[in-house]
């Protein structure tokens, strides 16, 4: 009788740890449904793993759309800053470019980010 409620138990956490593992495999963030919060944190945890050369491509697929974004073109050249939220400054339900990190690409390709950069892109 042992044996039977054991094996019962080894099964049930069997399929407890495959339907964990099954739900975070084939439902990822998404940022679209994240509170301000917990976008916020996500997005810092991101900008640890993004690295210069990343294509544009590569980082709306790892952080989700900006909160905020820029562009122009400069002699040829396509520059885009975009702007995710990493701090918070007051309650007031708009994100503003002084809550976010800016992340500029030339040419779809990072070239910079952190502070300084969304002056650097005004100044080309």
């Amino acid at each position: 009788m042992n044996t039977k409620i054991i094996k019962r138990i080894g099964i049930g956490v069997f399929v407890y740890v495959s339907l964990v593992v099954l739900l975070i495999m084939y439902n990822p963030d998404d940022t679209s449904d994240m509170d301000w919060e917990d976008r916020q944190e996500y997005n810092k945890v991101q900008l640890t793993k993004i690295k210069l050369g990343d294509l544009k491509k590569t980082i709306v697929e790892l952080m989700g759309p900006p909160d905020i974004s820029e562009a122009k073109q400069v002699n040829g050249t396509q520059l885009q800053v975009m702007f995710y939220r990493t701090t918070w400054n007051q309650s007031d339900g708009i994100t503003t470019q002084d809550e976010c990190t800016p992340l500029l690409f030339e040419n779809d390709k990072l070239i910079a980010w952190g502070e300084g950069t969304y002056q650097n892109y005004l100044k080309l």
